[in-house]
C-alpha cells in the first residue's frame, strides 16, 4: 500500500534549503518512503517516541513519522547531521 507523503512546515522550508546534490537523493529517498515507511535498517528514534531517522547524501538526516492507519508519511525534519540530533529535534518529543 502506498503511502501519501507529507511535510511539516519547518519541513517544508527546510526542503527548500537542501543542496542540489543531496536534494536528488532525498527526493529518491522520499519516494521509496512512500512505498516503504520502514526501509532495511531504519531503527526507532530512541527517546523521540514514533520518529525514524533516514541518513542521506552522508551528512544530512530526514526524520518523519508514519501513521498506519492513514497511510501517511509525514516529514518532520530535515537537517544536515552537523545541527545534531538534540538541536534539530528539540521540541519534537
Amino acid at each position: 500500500m502506498a503511502h501519501r507523503i507529507l511535510f511539516t512546515k519547518r519541513a517544508d522550508r527546510e526542503y527548500a534549503d537542501v543542496p542540489k546534490g543531496p536534494i536528488r537523493e532525498l527526493d529518491k529517498i522520499l519516494d521509496g518512503l512512500g512505498d516503504d515507511p520502514f526501509p532495511a535498517g531504519c531503527r526507532k528514534l530512541r527517546g523521540y517516541g514514533d520518529l525514524w531517522p533516514v541518513r542521506f547524501s552522508g551528512s544530512w538526516r530526514v526524520v518523519y513519522h508514519v501513521d498506519a492507519r492513514a497511510a501517511e508519511v509525514t516529514i518532520a525534519r530535515i537537517f544536515p547531521r552537523a545541527l545534531g540530533y538534540e538541536r534539530a529535534l528539540r521540541g519534537l518529543k
